[in-house]
C-alpha cells in the first residue's frame, strides 16, 4: 500500500490496526453483555452459568456479583478520592512507559543486520515466547494468590534485557535482551488482576477503577515519545526531533 492515497505503508499499518481497533470496540458495546445474566445469544446456557459462577466466586466475601444499581458520580467522586487508584494508576503508566520500546521493535532487529524479511521473522518468537511466559505467571499468580513477586519478576526480566542491549554489540546477546525485553507485557496482564483485587468491594466501583487505571496507564504511551522535553536545555533540537523514552543521545551505538 505504499503510495495509496498519498500515505506511506507503515502509515497505513497504523491506521488500519487503529480503524480495527475502534470497530471492535463499537461492536462490543452491542455483542457484550454487562453481566454473565444479560442476553447473550452467543453463549451456551451451561457458558452462561459458568459466567455467573466465576462473577460469584469472584465476588466471594464482598459485594454482590452483579449490583441491582450504579451510585453514578458517588463512585466515580470515591475513586478519585482513593489513594489507591491513584498509586495502582500510576504503576500501570509506568509499566506502559517500560514497553515504549516495542515501537521500535523491528528497527531493533533490524540492526543485527539481517535482510527486512528475516528481521521481521526474527520479531515473532520474542514474543511468542512472551504469550507463553504470560499464560504460565498468570495461572501461577492465580493459584498462589500473589501478585507483586510475580510483577517484580517480569520487570526484572525486562530490566535484565536493557542492560544487554546497552552493554554489548554481540548479535547473540543483543537477540537475547529482546527476548527479556518482550517480557514486560506479563506485568500489566499481572496489574491488571490485581487491580480487581484491590478494588473487589463493589462492583460499580471496580468498573469505574478499571477504566480509570487503564486510562492513566495509557498515558504511558503518550509520555513516551515526549520525555526528552523534561530535560530541556539539555536536550538539543536532533534529540526532540527523534524523542523517546530516553533521549537518543544516551541509547546504545546500534
Amino acid at each position: 500500500m505504499e503510495g495509496f492515497l498519498g500515505y506511506a505503508a507503515w502509515r497505513w499499518l497504523f491506521l488500519i490496526e487503529g480503524y480495527l481497533t475502534v470497530l471492535v470496540g463499537i461492536c462490543g458495546i452491542f455483542i457484550l453483555p454487562d453481566f454473565p445474566s444479560g442476553p447473550a445469544s452467543w453463549l451456551t446456557p451451561a457458558e452462561h452459568a459458568l459466567a455467573r459462577k466465576r462473577m460469584e466466586e469472584d465476588s466471594e466475601c464482598h459485594s454482590a456479583a452483579e449490583p441491582t444499581s450504579f451510585s453514578g458520580f458517588s463512585d466515580v467522586l470515591s475513586l478519585m478520592t482513593d489513594w489507591r487508584a491513584w498509586l495502582v494508576g500510576t504503576a500501570s503508566c509506568y509499566c506502559t512507559t517500560s514497553l515504549s520500546f516495542n515501537m521500535f521493535f523491528p528497527t531493533l532487529v533490524a540492526t543485527m543486520g539481517y535482510s527486512p524479511t528475516i528481521s521481521l521473522l526474527l520479531c515473532a518468537p520474542p514474543w511468542v515466547v512472551s504469550t507463553i511466559t504470560a499464560i504460565i505467571v498468570a495461572r501461577h499468580s492465580d493459584a498462589t494468590r500473589e501478585r507483586f513477586g510475580h510483577m517484580v519478576f517480569a520487570l526484572s526480566m525486562l530490566i535484565t534485557g536493557y542492560i544487554l542491549a546497552m552493554s554489548t554489540m554481540d548479535i547473540t546477546i543483543r537477540y537475547l535482551s529482546l527476548f527479556l525485553m518482550a517480557q514486560s507485557p506479563v506485568s500489566n496482564a499481572v496489574l491488571l488482576t490485581w487491580t480487581s483485587n484491590t478494588f473487589a468491594r463493589s462492583s460499580s466501583k471496580r468498573a469505574v477503577a478499571i477504566a480509570f487505571i487503564n486510562t492513566a496507564g495509557m498515558l504511558g504511551s503518550v509520555l513516551s515519545p515526549s520525555v526528552p522535553f523534561l530535560y530541556l536545555p539539555y536536550v538539543t533540537i536532533d534529540d526532540i526531533q527523534r524523542r523517546y523514552i530516553w533521549v537518543s543521545s544516551w541509547g546504545p551505538i546500534y
